[in-house]
């Protein structure tokens, strides 16, 4: 009797098969995937998938080579090395199958679009017995040039032989709509119609079982599908029916889940004050769940806090979200995590800056400076930490600290021009340019890229060797317990990742004052926020 499949593999298969009836047709040589946002991770399964065989499987072979963009020689080169390193991986099975060694050197195709399709179709040449058509996959991880990419995809489809090309789209952003109308009836698109939120419910239909936690697993499928397409009040009542279930079976993390959906749901309709209703109701669950011992109980309470303080924030009642993020924060060191206590200080700030209060404001961000200097130096790195020193230096000189934002804007931008010259330089060499002059553009972006960033980093040191004690004081702590070249936000590490002993002309850093002379916070405030929330 054969095995009943589940949901995943249903939709595997389903996706399998509209790619078949996509490229049915010879002619297509660029196919866009447009799913719904939230379907995405369910085609990145799809091409997982392709590896091992099963009804899902197509007659293909896809390379999902995730390569930056940085400019179209780069992207190029690391894609045929992407493969060559791809092969070296798999050779062996390949030779196992009866396959015959591929031997052909990506070294003597160019570094073009063209030269990629040349090697890709060498391959599926070398290998046509085992697959109808090598997919290349372009999704690169991070893109310097829209507009440079599209223009590598266009060439590559030109040049594509037997070989397809395949993109990532969505239904809400349409990004590759104007390729696919450049090239017509080369081009099809391919919309599935899935949704993670139904496979999640049919998921908890199949899982099978009986009881109240199968039964709430359903509701609970039904909920965030209700939540993303529905309105309020129907999440609101689908959340009600779920409450019983968790109150009749003691589940208090579960209700205070659910309070928090229904409160997100309002949130959404900018109804505040029952969203804050749901997320002080939640909160009261979640104290009496920590009372009562629960292993996530004080996460629960940060969690209500913090929902009810974005709340207040959202609808602009600066005095009442200031209140609530502190007591997010003291919820935070209670758990403890020192990240939302941060988080939630600097937050209560912010909220005191709009009132005009920055005096309560400053003492907001020196206590976080104190939760900061607590944490090892790689976990301070993944808070908000540096974005506490940056309005720190903002209260005390706002002038100065939006021009060292705006100097990394403009650095940004002698980025782009850059490498938009080394672009039009490249493209300009024709489909099969020599390696050496390609090697030449890069070598002249490289140092004008390295020259624009020293600039930087002279302006920036001189705006802050020109500042007043304070100022230079929170720049102190920065590079105390940050990285000894920090010189504000936004932060801009060397295009190189050069140490500064190997910069061609590093600047005179600012001298800083000692890092620990900044004024202490009020012994009262501190106190408050070690003791956490217990009631």
């Amino acid at each position: 009797m054969a095995r009943c499949k589940n949901t995943v593999e249903n939709r595997l298969e389903y996706l399998g098969g509209l790619w078949m009836q996509a490229t049915g047709e010879t002619e297509a040589k660029l196919l866009v995937w447009r799913p719904h946002g939230n379907a995405m991770r369910m085609l990145e399964a799809f091409f997982e998938a392709q590896k091992n065989p099963g009804d899902w499987s197509v007659p293909d072979l896809f390379l999902n080579l995730r390569v930056d963009f940085e400019t179209s020689y780069r992207f190029s080169r690391e894609l045929k090395e992407s493969l060559r390193l791809s092969y070296e991986a798999s050779r062996a099975s390949f030779i196992e199958e009866g396959a015959q060694d591929w031997e052909d050197a990506g070294d003597s195709y160019p570094d073009t679009a063209a030269g990629v399709m040349a090697l890709l179709d060498s391959f599926a040449h070398h290998h046509d017995e085992f697959f109808r058509y090598l997919v290349l996959v372009v999704n690169p991880a991070k893109v310097r040039s829209e507009a440079a990419l599209e223009h590598w995809i266009e060439s590559a489809v030109l040049a594509s032989g037997r070989v397809r090309l395949c993109l990532l789209d969505d239904v809400e952003g349409g990004r590759w709509q104007p390729l696919v109308e450049r090239f017509g009836a080369l081009a099809r698109v391919i919309v599935p119609d899935i949704d993670i939120f139904d496979i999640a419910r049919n998921t908890a239909v199949q899982s099978g079982g009986a009881g109240s936690a199968t039964g709430y697993r359903m509701m609970l499928a039904d909920i965030m599908t209700t939540l993303e397409k529905g309105n309020a009040a129907q999440v609101a009542e689908r959340a009600g029916h779920a409450l019983r279930v968790a109150e009749k079976q003691a589940w208090p993390d579960q209700q205070v889940a659910l309070h928090m959906m229904v409160a997100g749901a309002y949130m959404k309709e900018r109804k505040f004050a029952e969203a804050i209703a749901r997320y002080r109701t939640g909160h009261g669950l979640a104290v009496h769940a920590m009372e009562q011992g629960h292993p996530v109980g004080s996460n629960l309470v940060m969690q209500a806090c913090f929902g009810e303080a974005g709340a207040w924030l959202a609808a602009e009642q600066w005095e009442r979200a200031a209140d609530a993020y502190r007591q997010a924060s003291q919820a935070a060191g209670a758990v403890p995590n020192a990240m939302f206590v941060i988080e939630g200080l600097r937050m209560a700030a912010f909220c005191n800056h709009r009132l005009r209060r920055d005096d309560l404001a400053r003492e907001d961000l020196l206590y976080a400076v104190v939760e900061g200097k607590r944490m090892a130096t790689e976990d301070r790195k993944t808070t908000t930490f540096p974005v506490a020193l940056q309005d720190l230096m903002r209260l005390q000189d706002p002038r100065r600290t939006a021009r060292l934002e705006k100097l990394a804007g403009e650095y940004q931008k002698r980025l782009a021009s850059a490498h938009a010259g080394a672009e039009s330089k490249a493209v300009k060499l024709g489909s099969a340019p020599e390696r050496r002059w390609l090697e030449k553009i890069d070598a002249d972006l490289l140092a004008d890229c390295e020259a624009a960033f020293e600039r930087l980093c002279r302006e920036r040191e001189h705006l802050i060797a020109a500042s007043d004690g304070f100022f230079r004081k929170v720049v102190a702590v920065a590079r105390e317990l940050l990285h000894p070249q920090w010189n504000g936000l936004p932060e801009v590490r060397h295009p190189l990742d050069k140490t500064v002993e190997e910069w061609s002309s590093p600047p005179a850093f600012a001298v800083a004052p000692d890092a620990s002379a900044l004024p202490e916070v009020n012994p009262a405030m501190q106190a408050s926020s070690e003791q956490g929330v217990t009631a």
